[in-house]
Formats: C-alpha cells, sequence, structure tokens
C-alpha cells in the first residue's frame, strides 16, 4: 500500500474480491485481520462490532458515542442515527457571533430535556433522550427515503438546528407533508414514531436472535483509556461509569431490559409485534426476569 495512490486502492480492492495474496486476509474484515496480527494491533482498532469507524472523535463528543454504541447496525456511517443536529459548539457559535442563538439553544434544552448540558457535546446529562430523539428521526428519514441532511434546508425549524445545535423535532410539519405527498395518505405523527420504534425493535430483535447483548453496546475501548493528546479538548475522554449509566438511561426510555439492553416481551407485544417476540421466545432470547431501573 502507498498513501494517496489510487492505483494501490483500486489493486488492493481486487484483490479483496478475487481473494488473491494478502487480499485474502482482508477479505475476512479488520477484526480478524488484527486477531491474526496479535493483541496490540486489535488494541490498536477502532471499530462497531467488527465493522469500520469513520473519523469520529468521540472523547468530547459522549452522545456521539453512545449513538455508536446502541445502534444495531454497527454501521459505520456517520450521518446513521447519531446525535448530530442536538449538540453544538459553543466556542465556535460565540467567535461569530450567535449570542443570541446560544441563549435560545440552551432554553430550548432546558425545555425539552430538562437540563442545558444535554446539547453540550462532553456532558453526559441528557443524552440519552436526545438519542431515542435523533434515532426517530432518523428512521423516518430513512424510512421515507429522504436524506436528514437535504430536510433542514427546506425546513426552517431544522435549519435553526442544523446550524445552530438546537434540539431537534422528531417529526416535522415538512414530513407529514412529504409523506401525504409521495403516498396521498394523512398520517399523524404518533404513527410515525410508532412506525419508528417498531423499524429499531425490529432491527434489534435480529441481533437478538443472533446472541447479541448489553455488552455488545460498546465504544471504543481505547477512548476510556487515552486522552485527546492536544487541541483545545485535550485531556478529555469517556468516563466509563457515566457512560454505562447513560446506557442505562437510554434502555429505559426504550422499554428495554437494562442488564441485556433487548427489548422485553412486553415492549414488543405494545408495538403490536407478538409474532417476534413468540419467535425469540422459543429461542430463550427474551430477556428474564428483567428490569427496567434497577442501576438507575
Amino acid at each position: 500500500m502507498e498513501w494517496g495512490s489510487a492505483d494501490a486502492i483500486i489493486g488492493t480492492i481486487h484483490k479483496v474480491a478475487n481473494r488473491e495474496g494478502f487480499g485474502d486476509i482482508l477479505a475476512d474484515g479488520v477484526l480478524n485481520l488484527a486477531k491474526k496480527l496479535g493483541p496490540k494491533a486489535k488494541a490498536h482498532l477502532l471499530h462497531r462490532r467488527g465493522m469500520m469507524t469513520g473519523s469520529e472523535e468521540y472523547r468530547c463528543d459522549v452522545g456521539g458515542a453512545l449513538a455508536a454504541a446502541v445502534d444495531p447496525t454497527a454501521s459505520a456511517d456517520h450521518a446513521h442515527r447519531e446525535l448530530g443536529f442536538g449538540v453544538f459548539w459553543e466556542r465556535y457559535l460565540r467567535k461569530i457571533g450567535k449570542e443570541k442563538e446560544i441563549e435560545e439553544a440552551y432554553a430550548r434544552s432546558k425545555e425539552i430535556y430538562g437540563t442545558e448540558k444535554a446539547i453540550i457535546p462532553w456532558e453526559y446529562e441528557g443524552k440519552a433522550q436526545m438519542e431515542v430523539a435523533e434515532e426517530n428521526f432518523s428512521i423516518i428519514m430513512d424510512l421515507l427515503g429522504l436524506c436528514y441532511f437535504a430536510e433542514p434546508v427546506v425546513n426552517p425549524l431544522l435549519f435553526q438546528s442544523y446550524m445552530v445545535g438546537n434540539p431537534i423535532p422528531e417529526v416535522t410539519p415538512m414530513t407529514l407533508a412529504c409523506f401525504k405527498a409521495a403516498f396521498g395518505l394523512d398520517v399523524t405523527e404518533k404513527l410515525l414514531l410508532t412506525t419508528a420504534e417498531r423499524t429499531l425493535n425490529v432491527e434489534k430483535a435480529y441481533n437478538m436472535r443472533e446472541g447479541f447483548t448489553r455488552k455488545d453496546d460498546i465504544a471504543y475501548e481505547r477512548y476510556f483509556k487515552e486522552p485527546i493528546p492536544d487541541g483545545p479538548r485535550k485531556g478529555m475522554k469517556l468516563d466509563k461509569t457515566k457512560f454505562e449509566k447513560m446506557k442505562d438511561e437510554y434502555y429505559k426510555l426504550r422499554g428495554w431490559d437494562i442488564e441485556t439492553g433487548n427489548p422485553t416481551k412486553e415492549t414488543f407485544v405494545k408495538l403490536g409485534m407478538k409474532d417476534v417476540a413468540d419467535s425469540l421466545d422459543k429461542l430463550g432470547r427474551l430477556p428474564k426476569n428483567y428490569t427496567m431501573a434497577k442501576r438507575l
């Protein structure tokens, strides 16, 4: 491999596809490659359940770390259900003279999430509530075939959220209008939110069938141990205790068992998915003697 060489990249793609030479090892994924190279290689690998990450820096973005950890798809896509619109960087906004917008963002955060800290990237309070809202919004955009980076351009409320960092609305009038225009049907906010929940729980059900539990909802271990080496956030790293408590809060809001991090039978039934619950029950995958608040 040669840095910046397009020929090297294209050549490697062909080797991986045809399992030729070193491509045969790469074809099994980066996690398997790291295991073959040894413990040191695995320790340096930033991945989500075997999938490569993008360029995220989660040591000063705890909401992003939560989003990456609980995402059922373990997607490496930076635009997939991660806290983006909900947080903002006050230092930058002050620099460009957005004092009024900063005050409005804090007020809106306090109103929706009960704390101003929710929209501060490195604070843990309120992030679980924000992640639920962000997931719901993102799933609805996916189901409608819309890019959620595009909707803020045509929706003033979301545009303000995108530019300033105000907490995002899960369903907007624009979303409902797009649905009606595309399908000719009037839908309610409640219906779209329920559909988003059902979608997420189906994805979790697949993971449950395959044996995934809370222990698989993880952030990068290095980010708990190695602080940011330089820059304005020098010294920051994820706090393990606070991070796990944040996950507790998220599971509780979703109606999932805190011990296993998986949906309960009651949650599936409430969403009209009894058949899914019965299927998982036969496999012994449903949480038993679950708790919704033991750790809170």
